[in-house]
């Protein structure tokens, strides 16, 4: 007698979600691939789920010897004049389509999770810097302390694009600068538009103005050859005091060993512990949250005794 085997529940699908954002010349499915080991070390207390970029375009050199043949690659936004300029509110709408298409699909599958965090790839990591600084600015317009006074007070009920309450980030490699996901700012020329080629020459950043407030963990390779401007992204793009910086010995790829990685476990966790802890709505998460971030502090005070 032959009985079926029935798979057991997902872990997941309660958990607070972070939407991931891949690189340019990779896709969604890639992506997913690289983070294995993200993934791994944040179930069953994150949930993360994965975009496809709106543009197709050639793969990435750095990922043709292992993931070949798994295209049709993509890319969020320009970066080399061949790819043709597109209007920036389509560019924007676009980018929002295949963010609420990931969610949608993911809802789907039976997650009811809320959508609490971004983290991004290289370009990836720029647009969801952008994605998260405009939701920053939303929050100011509704006059939330957590975003305009930053006192970390104040639960937040603004829905930032795509309809995620993103409240924090995770940059792996990313660039400046910010690009601007709303017209108010492109109408003023003070941010750099989605449809324009964008490069790392915008610097003129004021002391007081377009720096993200709101917690972000950046993950930087030491052996990758853009390094100089991902730490642009951190000290000029971002406020100091809000961010926490992770290095590790490797080129521009995701880290995959568990020594490189629960580095960025401990982090992510920290970064959710500021944002999360006046989520009434997880309670659960953040008993889950404090008793692994002591775990991790007890590890560390052993290790340097």
């Amino acid at each position: 007698m032959s009985t079926s085997w029935t798979p057991p529940p997902d872990p997941t699908l309660h958990a607070p979600r972070i939407l991931c954002l891949h690189g340019g010349g990779t896709t969604a499915q890639v992506f997913r691939a690289q983070c294995r080991s993200l993934i791994h070390h944040l179930e069953p207390h994150f949930r993360l789920v994965f975009a496809d970029g709106p543009f197709t375009c050639p793969p990435h050199a750095a990922i043709i010897p292992v993931y070949q043949g798994m295209g049709p690659y993509r890319r969020w936004m320009r970066w080399a004049p061949s790819q043709a300029a597109v209007d920036d509110d389509v560019v924007i709408e676009k980018i929002e389509t295949q963010m609420r298409g990931a969610m949608e699909a993911d809802a789907k599958l039976g997650a009811d999770g809320e959508w609490v965090g971004l983290l991004g790839f290289s370009q990836g990591a720029k647009v969801a810097a952008s994605v998260l600084y405009e939701s920053q600015l939303r929050g100011q317009e509704a006059g939330e302390g957590m975003y305009a006074g930053w006192d970390g007070e104040e639960e937040g009920s603004v829905e930032g694009l795509a309809g995620g309450k993103w409240r924090f980030g995770v940059f792996m490699a990313g660039s400046p600068p910010l690009v601007s996901m709303r017209g108010r700012e492109r109408a003023r020329g003070t941010m750099p538009r989605p449809g324009e080629l964008t490069d790392n020459s915008w610097t003129d950043v004021q002391e007081s103005m377009y720096r993200l407030r709101l917690p972000t963990v950046h993950v930087h390779g030491l052996r990758d050859g853009g390094l100089p401007v991902h730490r642009q992204l951190m000290n000029v793009y971002c406020e100091k005091g809000t961010t926490a910086l992770v290095e590790w010995d490797g080129d521009h790829r995701v880290p995959i060993k568990s020594s490189d990685v629960k580095p960025v476990i401990d982090a992510i966790f920290n970064a959710a512990r500021v944002r999360l802890s006046s989520l009434s709505v997880y309670p659960h998460m953040q008993m889950k949250l404090t008793s692994f971030i002591r775990k991790q502090e007890s590890r560390r005070i052993c290790h340097n005794v």
